[in-house]
């Protein structure tokens, strides 16, 4: 995990909301906020805009950039599929599961920290579960 960019010592925790500098604790912040964040706030600072609007954004710009494709890539209807099933929403539902989830998609040692997460059985579960509903689609289609 990522150190404090403030104190430099201890592990980050959270992140400053106007411009993602991570930090540990309420004073990293109060410093932050009062003496750097200030300075570059107005350039950093994300505009306000609805969720929805946001994700139809990145739906588009993910469209419009060139892919290349390799034999491991995943078709977008198969990834659609993922997003409405069912029994993936309810191992979704686990707040353990979500917690390594939202850990693995910020760590900066994602191989090996998956690698420790697959030893988990509700982790496993949802990745068998996710391979199952992509692969099922592959044995239909061939």
């Amino acid at each position: 995990m990522a150190t404090c960019e403030i104190c430099k010592q201890s592990q980050h925790k959270y992140k400053c909301p106007k411009c993602l500098l991570r930090y540990c604790s309420l004073p990293c912040f109060k410093l932050h906020k009062e003496e750097i964040c200030t300075k570059t706030a107005s350039s950093k600072a994300p505009e306000h805009r609805p969720e929805s609007d946001i994700r139809v954004q990145h739906r588009q710009e993910l469209a419009s950039e060139p892919v290349v494709k390799t034999e491991d890539m995943v078709a977008v209807d198969k990834l659609h599929r993922l997003g409405v099933s069912s029994e993936l929403r309810d191992l979704l539902s686990n707040p353990h599961l979500q917690q390594m989830i939202c850990h693995l998609n910020t760590t900066t040692s994602a191989p090996g920290d998956i690698e420790v997460a697959m030893h988990e059985p509700i982790f496993r579960e949802f990745a068998d579960k996710c391979l199952e509903i992509v692969e099922s689609e592959e044995s239909v289609a061939g």
